[in-house]
């Protein structure tokens, strides 16, 4: 709030002319703006960590399938579901690495991926609240989707904090 020179009635900072008197309070000198910058806002350590560990652990769970369907193929060879498995679980290998190497493209991805991801959850849960009437397993189908959905908007959120401290 900045005073009038004229009558002394408090008017707002942004004011260029008194709205009682019309006096001129151009030249009034204005309280200083106290704006935080981006600069200031500091990321949580805790959502450091949970990013990397969530990176790791989607790039772990890629190889790890990766080497099971490899294991399991090794009498008979891969058929086409294996190499379905290996490539697409080569693709998450590859978003977990980049993920980790705080590749701007690949977060950009994996946030996308992990929307379509709350949306399917989000339509699995209206699935199994109808499917509930049919069957009791439909809760466990409605619990899965809940987690789904937890799990991806957890994922959206520690991309979005972490991108004030890696860029």
């Amino acid at each position: 709030m900045i005073i009038c020179p004229n009558c002394k009635a408090q008017l707002p900072d942004w004011a260029k002319a008194c709205q009682f008197c019309q006096a001129d309070t151009s030249q009034v000198l204005r309280p200083k703006q106290d704006v935080p910058s981006a600069q200031t806002f500091e990321t949580p350590t805790w959502t450091l960590a949970a990013y990397y560990a969530v990176s790791g652990l989607i790039l772990v769970d890629a190889l790890a399938n990766i080497g099971t369907t490899i294991a399991r193929s090794q009498k008979d060879g891969v058929d086409m579901i294996g190499w379905i498995v290996i490539v697409f679980n080569s693709v998450s290998a590859l978003m977990g690495l980049g993920l980790l190497l705080k590749i701007k493209l690949v977060r950009t991805i994996v946030n996308f991926m992990c929307f379509i991801a709350i949306l399917d959850g989000l339509f699995g849960i209206a699935e199994g609240l109808f499917g509930t009437l049919i069957t009791t397993w439909s809760l466990v189908w409605v619990a899965l989707s809940i987690l789904q959905v937890c799990v991806y908007g957890f994922m959206i959120y520690l991309i979005g904090e972490t991108d004030r401290y890696f860029y």
